[in-house]
């Protein structure tokens, strides 16, 4: 995977986490299924911008608010396991979950 690729796959991540932003770039760049579970949270993440600009989406929202939960909750668990200091607050939400 390309440099531009790798980014456009995390800058959600690295939106919600900015703060483990080195931790989570050799994460991606060392555990597979670390970059998996990124893939997987990008792909989460562009269905709920594209369900939230639209009217009668509440139940696709409400599943996939919660698959992006339980995906950074165990992105978070893969961090800390590496040796990280992955955390967050809700600070660091980004703005589509305000």
């Amino acid at each position: 995977m390309g440099t531009n690729e790798v980014v456009e796959c995390i800058r959600p991540l690295l939106a919600r986490f900015s703060e483990n932003e080195e931790t989570v770039r050799r994460l991606v760049a060392t555990d597979e299924s670390f970059d998996a579970l990124c893939h997987q949270y990008r792909h989460v993440i562009d269905l709920l911008i594209g369900y939230e600009a639209e009217a009668g989406h509440e139940t696709k929202i409400e599943g996939l608010e919660q698959r992006r939960a339980g995906l950074e909750e165990d992105l978070l668990t893969r961090g800390r396991r590496s040796g990280g200091s992955v955390r967050w607050d809700r600070r660091s939400l980004p703005v589509w979950n305000r």
